[in-house]
């Protein structure tokens, strides 16, 4: 029981190491190579010529270019799972026997740790801390917790069937 906690312990702190190096080189974001052209086209055909407003931002096609909104989208969608995970690794970390108090403290920890590394960017040159951001964090943990509850539950009514 020590050597997994310790385990889930080494890991979260290896993922949150590596995600902060990788926040503060922002040229790491774009190092010039393109995603799948699969991908870009895939996404364009999706969303055409929409605009999504994104905080401050005004992402499209017509602004960002295939490429730079694909960027974009992918980008979003790391930072929802990155958070998921992380949420996942806490939860499992955690072994409160309230379950309220564990959901709780792992989204108080991501969102903590959200706010940080948007604090974080707002001093890097070429990357900006937008709310946003903490919310697409957010929403990841929230996803997280959701479906590992959602999974108790489903095992709890196996075993009383």
């Amino acid at each position: 029981m020590i050597l997994s906690r310790t385990i889930v312990i080494v890991s979260i702190q290896c993922w949150l190491g590596i995600g902060f190096v990788l926040s503060c080189i922002a040229s790491l974001t774009l190092l010039g190579h393109e995603p799948a052209p699969i991908i870009v086209k895939g996404l364009a055909q999706l969303i055409q010529t929409r605009e999504l407003q994104y905080g401050p931002l005004t992402v499209s096609l017509l602004n960002n270019g295939e490429s730079g909104f694909a960027h974009f989208i992918i980008r979003k969608i790391g930072h929802f799972f990155v958070y998921s995970f992380l949420a996942t690794c806490l939860f499992h970390l955690f072994k409160a026997r309230d379950s309220i108090y564990r959901i709780f403290l792992v989204l108080l920890i991501v969102t903590f740790i959200a706010v940080t590394d948007e604090f974080i960017q707002a001093f890097m040159p070429n990357r900006t801390a937008l709310l946003t951001d903490v919310l697409v964090d957010i929403a990841g943990c929230l996803h997280s917790i959701f479906l590992i509850k959602l999974w108790y539950l489903c095992r709890l009514r196996k075993a009383l069937a």
